[in-house]
């Protein structure tokens, strides 16, 4: 069932203009009242995931359904822990009637953070509610990408945030609510070359790929030393292939190229989830492939609307 409702304009219904009809057209949004499926926001550990799920709107005007850019999203968003190896009644879940969007991955701990349309942040964690925080200063060149900003663990119990709109990477002070761009100069020059990198157990830890004619791979450095490294032979990546690594949460995914170095299937293939710390493949590795688990033998494991349940 859809719930419908209209306004006058739409920044009377959400708030803001973005991808909204004209000021003086009708604006309807419809309102889904089944919830979505969920998505990931972060990997937990070898088994334990973070999952999103909500309700959708989406806003219908004449002026954007021409351009095909009316407004859309999530709302009475629910977090939800559960089992990406085996499929079953979630850990634990919630849902708030907060409006906000989520950095994916984890801040810290098996904590999440969101940012709020006025401006203000906070932080979710696994068996407690919504902590609003304080409002964001954000530097002049440094903003919310609201679907698109991850989080990382960072120094001195901060967040840095990837992907902002103006800056590849940023620094969320949690004691003041100042966000800075961090700059790879002086002491963090180094990070520059990383493909990925973040906070962990008092160090930073960067990841790198590893480009050669027939094996691949990635390194580890913690604070500028390499400290390990894992390595596939037989196969490899191009030179040109780019975001192969991602931190997620306290796992990272290695896009695997999809054959070996004499035309064979390569049993290890995608975007296949390891561990950091230690630097390693899990013993029964999963693939995540649009939204699904697969293990190995293609069984697949997602979560539906239904399989979402509240079990705070």
């Amino acid at each position: 069932m859809v719930k419908v409702l209209v306004a006058m304009a739409c920044c009377l219904v959400l708030g803001n203009l973005n991808g909204c009809g004209l000021l003086d057209e009708d604006v309807t949004t419809n309102i889904e009242e089944k919830r979505s499926g969920g998505t990931t926001v972060a990997i937990v550990d070898d088994s334990l995931a973070i999952m999103l799920n909500g309700r959708r709107w989406e806003e219908h005007a004449k002026s954007c359904d021409y351009w095909d850019a009316c407004d859309h999203g999530l709302m009475n968003l629910g977090l939800f822990l559960v089992n990406y190896r085996k499929k079953q009644r979630p850990y634990w879940g919630d849902t708030s009637e907060i409006s906000f969007y989520f950095a994916k991955g984890l801040a810290y701990d098996s904590t999440v953070i969101f940012y709020k349309e006025n401006g203000y942040y906070g932080f979710w964690k696994v068996s407690e509610s919504p902590d609003v925080r304080k409002k964001i200063k954000w530097s002049d060149s440094c903003a919310w990408n609201d679907f698109y900003t991850l989080a990382r663990p960072w120094q001195n119990g901060n967040v840095l945030l990837k992907e902002t709109l103006g800056c590849p990477y940023a620094v969320l002070d949690t004691a003041t609510g100042k966000v800075e761009k961090l700059e790879f100069t002086g002491k963090n020059a180094w990070l520059e070359e990383c493909d990925d990198f973040t906070y962990r157990e008092g160090n930073i830890i960067c990841l790198k790929a590893i480009y050669a004619e027939d094996y691949y791979g990635v390194y580890k450095y913690s604070d500028g030393t390499l400290s390990d490294s894992l390595i596939w032979q037989n196969a490899h990546w191009s030179e040109y292939t780019t975001n192969v690594l991602e931190i997620r949460g306290n796992m990272f995914t290695i896009n695997h190229p999809t054959k070996t170095n004499d035309f064979q299937t390569n049993a290890l293939n995608g975007f296949v989830l390891h561990s950091i710390s230690p630097l390693e493949t899990p013993d029964m590795p999963i693939r995540m492939d649009a939204g699904l688990f697969v293990d190995t033998v293609g069984n697949a494991i997602s979560y539906s609307s239904e399989d979402l349940i509240v079990t705070k």
